[in-house]
């Protein structure tokens, strides 16, 4: 049978095959660089763990923490090539606690886990050793574990703050705060609340326990109650702050008020304000001295204020200081009440006496009246009797009268004249002025009473004594000295007068009147209109110095009778001026347009003065003024002088001169010695 010829492909594979067969005898084929490192990689591998397999396996030391009486799970590490029969022992057991049977964790084979409970005693650092071996190995070297404990102690954290606001005195107001324990231990504790606040006096939380507690407070004044408190000692997350504000339910304004002389009534008193701060009605009760008098209840609106009045009774003239005590229903207010003593007064001891009459008396002869007269104020009175002859009176007519004191002054009349004689004796000073009528009939005893002149006689002004009287026709007037500055707000100012009218009874002597004119509108100018004044608008008084300085003056006084109707105050200002026809210097009132309003403490009102110059004198006086631009009566009239400017002393002037002669001297020396130069000019 003839054999089949092969394919093409064939032959092909059959020459591969064989060339593959015969190519490692006849050369050297090198591996392709990849494939070389790997198998060089496995090599080494293969290396090392025959190595490791001949060394002793390690155990790694730590230090664990845990918390007293308590578990913690600890973990043992060892460094082996294998994990194959890998067994862990306790070589060295802990002394303030116990360990469980080791167990081999099941995410990592070369860890073991052993779990460790504290006794619970004082002791929280304890310690064990540990070691390792695999299959039937040697064990390892002992690898130790040390164990820091802790305390299981609390931590306290305030994670809400009460907020209570406002409230009135003798409401209680409850508020809520929130406390959290974010310690590793429970927390008991007493809290000790101080008054009046209350809250839990216990407080028990477990770890990560979150409580809320309340707290509640009775505020019993007005003010800002504050309190804080640390529920854990030695904790600042557990700062408890406490806060509210307790308002006023009424308020009594001035605290301190100052009661003033009223001349209409012949008392003291004052004025204070009570407000009502709530939208409630409110019944308030007054405790006031005996001395003082006044309401004893007042029912006041909500919101509204009322001004209350105390007064003293006009025969109380001594000084007084009391407290008024005004009650609420939850607080009270004190005001304190101050008056100074009345002013001294002057007055007849016998009001029916209107006129001291001596009746019929012989010409030459002595004729002897007692007049007495009575201080019905607080403090003494220093008086001025003023008789013009042929009246006179003992120790110069110059007295003091004790507060509530009666003073009989005889007082004696001669004259060689005959006639029917009508005067007044004039008393002045601290106590006022009291004007006392006086008549008298001289007649001659030789003459008859048919032939009796019936001409009327007015004392003389008389001459100064070793003076003459001063010639009507002398030329030329003498202006009037510079007036003393007059005290401010006490007694002894001079107040205004109306213009003396002659005395009635009898025909007045031109001259003494027409003195008594020139004499007033010298001090005071000319009257006001009586159209232009306003009677029931108070008189300032009171008027007080607040500041002077070298161009300014402050001036105060409380708020006078009538303020409902006071739109603004009038400050005037006097300058003296010659009037050609009255032959003598009048002074003339201009109206101050620099006066600024003011307000200062204690209820007192003011202007301030500005623009004015140094050292100089202002005599000026104030008046309140209405609506309708109409005037109250003037108040007293103040000399009040601006404060010196700052100017260098003469010695400092004189010491500086020295010195600059000095340093020209010492220049000059060392410019002639040659130890300095002057510089050229470029």
């Amino acid at each position: 049978m003839a054999m089949k010829t092969p394919s093409s492909a064939t032959r092909c594979l059959l020459l591969l095959a064989t060339g593959l067969l015969l190519l490692p005898a006849h050369a050297d084929i090198s591996l392709l660089p990849g494939k070389k490192k790997d198998k060089e990689r496995k090599r080494e591998q293969e290396a090392a763990r025959e190595k490791l397999s001949t060394m002793s396996p390690e155990v790694k030391s730590g230090q664990v923490n845990f918390v007293m009486g308590r578990t913690v799970d600890i973990p043992l590490q060892a460094a082996t090539a294998t994990v194959s029969g890998l067994r862990f022992l306790i070589r060295e057991q802990p002394k303030f606690g116990t360990l469980s049977e080791i167990r081999l964790s099941t995410e990592n084979p070369s860890v073991g886990i052993v779990t460790y409970t504290h006794n619970g005693g004082p002791d929280l650092a304890d310690s064990f050793s540990y070691a390792c071996k695999v299959g039937e190995g040697s064990y390892s070297a002992p690898g130790v574990v040390t164990l820091m404990g802790q305390r299981p102690e609390p931590k306290l954290e305030v994670t809400k703050q009460p907020f209570f606001g406002k409230v009135l005195p003798g409401t209680e107001m409850i508020a809520k705060f929130e406390v959290t324990n974010k310690g590793i231990g429970p927390f008991v504790g007493e809290i000790a609340w101080q008054a009046p606040w209350k809250g839990p006096p216990r407080i028990e939380l477990k770890v990560g326990q979150t409580q809320e507690f309340a707290v509640a407070v009775t505020p019993t004044v007005p003010g800002i109650l504050t309190w804080e408190t640390y529920l854990q000692p030695g904790a600042d997350s557990s700062r408890l702050r406490l806060w509210i504000q307790c308002e006023q339910s009424f308020v009594v304004a001035p605290s301190r008020a100052r009661m003033s002389y009223d001349e209409e009534t012949g008392g003291r008193k004052v004025k204070v304000q009570i407000s009502n701060s709530t939208p409630a009605p409110i019944h308030l009760t007054l405790d006031k001295p005996s001395r003082l008098k006044g309401p004893a209840e007042l029912e006041l609106e909500g919101t509204r204020m009322q001004e209350v009045e105390f007064t003293l009774a006009p025969d109380d003239v001594a000084a007084f200081r009391g407290e008024v005590l005004v009650n609420g229903v939850s607080m009270n207010q004190r005001v304190t009440v101050e008056a100074d003593p009345e002013p001294a007064q002057i007055q007849l001891a016998n009001a029916a006496q209107k006129t001291l009459d001596f009746g019929k008396t012989e010409m030459g002869a002595s004729t002897e009246r007692k007049l007495a007269v009575r201080n019905v104020g607080g403090v003494i009175a220093a008086i001025k009797l003023q008789a013009l002859p042929p009246l006179s009176v003992p120790a110069g007519g110059a007295y003091n009268v004790e507060p509530g004191a009666t003073l009989e002054i005889p007082v004696m009349l001669s004259s060689e004249k005959t006639g029917t004689f009508s005067n007044e004796l004039v008393f002045s000073g601290n106590g006022g002025e009291l004007k006392v009528p006086v008549r008298a009939v001289v007649f001659d005893p030789k003459v008859a009473d048919a032939e009796m002149p019936a001409a009327t006689t007015t004392a003389q002004p008389a001459a100064a004594k070793g003076k003459a009287a001063p010639s009507p026709a002398k030329a030329g007037p003498t202006k009037p000295a510079a007036v003393a500055a007059a005290p401010l707000a006490v007694a002894g100012v001079q107040k205004p007068k109306p213009a003396p009218r002659p005395a009635a009874g009898g025909a007045a002597d031109t001259s003494l009147v027409a003195g008594m004119i020139n004499a007033y509108l010298g001090a005071y100018g000319p009257p006001i209109d009586e159209a232009l004044m306003n009677k029931e608008l108070g008189r300032v008084e009171q008027i007080r110095v607040e500041k002077i300085t070298t161009d300014e003056i402050e001036l105060s006084w409380p708020v006078p009778e009538g303020k409902a109707l006071i739109s603004s105050y009038q400050v005037e200002q006097g300058r003296q001026m010659y009037a050609p026809a009255a032959q003598m210097w009048l002074p003339v009132w201009r109206v101050m347009s620099e006066a600024k309003p003011m307000f200062f403490s204690e209820g007192r009102v003011g202007v301030r003065l500005s623009g004015l110059t140094a050292s100089s004198q202002y005599q000026m006086r104030i008046r309140s003024m209405d609506a309708d631009g109409k005037l109250s009566e003037s108040s007293d009239v103040y000399t009040i002088t601006t404060a010196a400017p700052f100017h260098f002393p003469d010695w400092l002037w004189q010491l500086l001169l020295v010195i600059a002669f000095a340093g020209l001297g010492y220049t000059a020396f060392q410019l002639r010695q040659g130890r300095w130069k002057l510089r050229e000019a470029v």
